[in-house]
């Protein structure tokens, strides 16, 4: 089973931007998410569930906002995480809490971002 990516044509089929006002409103001057281009994610699969019902990816970049700090990495760089461990974040100085959460680096501009996975 193939998805589409961000680069596809039909990535943002039938999908509008968000609105940058909303991010500004929380999160203080922002500019279009350099991944998503404003959208906040992308169509992986047309017609997944029916005629006009996709499936859709939500954007790690800005975490579904459309848009990112002004100010920071996000803006120009389009990061590329690799999952680092509990050993090499140890080695790093960075936090770890163990089992359900997962640190990861972007391979180009190092940025750090780490989530948990427990649900």
């Amino acid at each position: 089973m193939e998805y589409l990516t961000v680069d596809d044509p039909n990535a943002f089929f039938e999908m509008e931007k968000k609105e940058k006002a909303e991010y500004e409103k929380h999160f203080g001057e922002g500019v279009e998410c350099p991944k998503c281009h404003g959208y906040g994610g992308w169509r992986l699969r047309l017609n997944a569930y029916g005629p006009g019902q996709h499936f859709n990816s939500s954007c790690f970049q800005c975490n579904g906002w459309g848009y990112v700090s002004a100010r920071g990495e996000d803006a120009y760089c389009v990061h590329e995480y690799k999952e680092i461990s509990q050993a090499e974040c140890r080695e790093l100085g960075i936090q770890h809490w163990g089992m359900c959460w997962h640190v990861t680096r972007c391979t180009k501009c190092g940025r750090v971002a780490s989530y948990d996975s427990s649900g």
